[in-house]
Order: structure tokens, then C-alpha cells, then sequence
């Protein structure tokens, strides 16, 4: 089964982003995610057995951390990438740290990149096909979206472009 761990977000947050991709999405050729899908990922897992999972949550309730406050907003864009900025400071930064510290007795591979936290918004094959939001994404570079609390983050299947909940996890 392909995994990953995630912060769901508030559904009056995906209203907000969906009326700003409303604007956007005519602009370009591009495979924009759905909103119901907007995630932001703590740690992608990729391929396990499913019949490890226990041991997978397990290891995954051994990570702790505070609540804290999520912003969503600042929207740019790398190669084939648009995507909003999330800013939660350095308790999202831990959370993902732990997490790969958690996971990786149980044989999930540790990041070798540092984290970054995004919403992934669309895809393109083609990157200059996001070159028309250029002068719209300018407009919103500094606009913040929405800001949240997270009080819990989550276990995730990805199946076919579905993401279903497995188990959440509080943080306390």
C-alpha cells in the first residue's frame, strides 16, 4: 500500500483556496489537484506492506508534538509546480523530523532533502504552460490564505489519486 502522513485542512481553509483557483485554473493547461485533496504532507512513505501497518502506527504514536498554528497563503511555482506556501514555524519542521526518526527503525527510508512544507495546487509536464499565471501569482505572492490550528495529523492511503484516512494521530 502507498502511504504517507498529512495535515488534513480545515474545509473553510479549501473553501478559500478553491475561490483563488478559481481565478487561476483558466489561466493555464495544467492538472490541478482537487481541493478535497489538499493535504499538507508531513512525511511521504511510499510502498508498504500492509501487513506491517500495526507496526507502522505504532511507531507513529511515539511522535509527539504541541498543537500549533498553520498559514496557508504566499503562492509560487518550480518546474511543473504552482503551489501555496505554509508557514507553521519550526513545530511542523520537528514534526516532520520525528516523524523520519520514528519510521525509520521500522525501514522507511529517512528525507534526504530538508522540508519544506507546500500545497501542492497543479501539475504541469509543460512548465512554461504555468508561465500565463506569472502576472496573477505576483498579485498573491503576500496574501495569506487562511491561518488554522493543527491539533492532529494522519496516517494516509493513496489509492488511484484517493487519499483515505487510516488513523490520526493528536498532538498534545
Amino acid at each position: 500500500m502507498r502511504l504517507f502522513t498529512g495535515i488534513s485542512l480545515p474545509e473553510a481553509t479549501l473553501l478559500k483556496i478553491d475561490r483563488v483557483l478559481r481565478d487561476l485554473r483558466p489561466l493555464a493547461k495544467a492538472r490541478w489537484s482537487p481541493v478535497h485533496n489538499l493535504h499538507i504532507t508531513v512525511k511521504f512513505i511510499g510502498e508498504f506492506p500492509e501487513e506491517r501497518l500495526p507496526e507502522l502506527i505504532a511507531a507513529l504514536q511515539a511522535v509527539r508534538s504541541e498543537p500549533f498554528e498553520i498559514r496557508i497563503g504566499s503562492f509560487g511555482w518550480f518546474p511543473g509546480v504552482l503551489w501555496a506556501g505554509v508557514d507553521a514555524g519550526d513545530k511542523l519542521i520537528s514534526l516532520a523530523g520525528q516523524t523520519d526518526s520514528a519510521l525509520e527503525p521500522i525501514g522507511v527510508e529517512r528525507e534526504k532533502r530538508p522540508y519544506t512544507a507546500h500545497l501542492t495546487l497543479a501539475r504541469t509536464k509543460a512548465p512554461i504552460a504555468l508561465a500565463a499565471l506569472r502576472r496573477e501569482i505576483d498579485t498573491l505572492r503576500d496574501v495569506e490564505i487562511d491561518a488554522f490550528p493543527a491539533s492532529s495529523f494522519h496516517l494516509y492511503r493513496s489509492q488511484a489519486g484517493v487519499y483515505t484516512r487510516l488513523q490520526t494521530f493528536p498532538l498534545e
